[in-house]
């Protein structure tokens, strides 16, 4: 169990880094009070003292509510006025999750506005130059329409792979025992998660056990299997210029050789505008509904919605 000293800034001499233990701010003499929080980091000293290790298992400070002083974890009566502890407010512990430090002179709310005023820019930049867009007539000067599928062949391969590796319905032919460099659990080892406010000036790190992953050289089996794969030994399309629909290569009653067979169709046109002066390049694909190509017409215009970078996003049909 590891304990780091604490801090807290006083909020009217503006001190920096006063001791968490200390009640009193060291430049000013104001006292700490139950409400200014604690902070510490990695650079923190580890108390050794043994008083002070005792101090910070007592538990957190409490605060008197009678003369609102803040008051060590133990002490039956108020340092201040003498009350005692009932009815008093104790402060809470917290769980700081581990991560990297801010820069020196950074605050949090410095660091968020950054942040927040980048994500601002960059949605400023992606909104004109991609979601912002501006009307433009086109004219069709070319649509060309593509209908393609892809010739197929299920055929059982001879492969070798490491054991764990070896896909599901494999048939293996023989194995053998091969030395391989692995990633393998050696034990546990510990590993800082955060730190504990423990509400008295001082702070807890915590860890938790994990596995100890490392590359080592071990006996593994070397396995050669046969397999399905599926290879594709062609493609076969069918193209037109003229905005008139093209045939599915897999026709009517077209026939494969042996144990061949059709991949989907993939159904595609590129649609080249020209309007403003400038030409402009509409991609569609249509594999499930040949309509969203056939309305559009060689030599008629359209609505097309340009965005910043000067790319069709959409093109407004009849």
């Amino acid at each position: 169990m590891t304990f780091r000293m604490g801090y807290w800034d006083c909020p009217s001499c503006n001190k920096k880094g006063n001791l968490g233990p200390h009640a009193q701010c060291a430049q000013c003499g104001r006292p700490r009070g139950p409400n200014i929080p604690f902070y510490t980091d990695d650079s923190a000293p580890v108390i050794e003292d043994p008083e002070m290790i005792a101090r910070a298992r007592a538990g957190a400070d409490w605060k008197c509510k009678y003369c609102g002083t803040d008051n060590r974890a133990g002490h039956i009566n108020c340092d201040n006025c003498g009350a005692g502890p009932d009815g008093s407010i104790q402060r809470k512990e917290n769980f700081i999750p581990a991560g990297p430090p801010p820069k020196p002179g950074m605050s949090g709310a410095k660091i968020l506005a950054i942040v927040g005023g980048v994500i601002a820019v960059l949605g400023l930049l992606i909104y004109f130059a991609f979601i912002r867009t501006k009307p433009v007539e086109v004219k069709v000067t070319e649509i060309a329409w593509v209908k393609s599928r892809e010739v197929l062949k299920d055929e059982m391969v001879e492969r070798s792979d490491w054991k764990d590796s070896v896909p599901a319905g494999a048939s293996e032919i023989r194995s053998e025992t091969r030395q391989r460099e692995k990633t393998v659990q050696d034990g546990t080892k510990k590993v800082k998660t955060g730190k504990k406010d423990l509400g008295n000036g001082m702070f807890e790190d915590v860890y938790k056990e994990e596995p100890n992953m490392v590359k080592k050289q071990v006996n593994d089996t070397w396995v050669t299997f046969r397999v399905k794969e599926t290879r594709t030994l062609r493609t076969a399309k069918n193209e037109t210029t003229d905005g008139s629909e093209p045939e599915d290569p897999k026709g009517k009653g077209k026939k494969l050789d042996g144990d061949e067979r059709w991949g989907d169709l993939k159904n595609v046109a590129q649609l080249s505008l020209k309007g403003n002066g400038k030409t402009y390049s509409y991609e569609i694909d249509a594999s499930e509904d040949s309509s969203a190509i056939s309305r559009f017409k060689k030599g008629e215009s359209y609505i097309a919605e340009i965005n910043g970078m000067g790319s069709v996003v959409r093109l407004r049909g009849p």
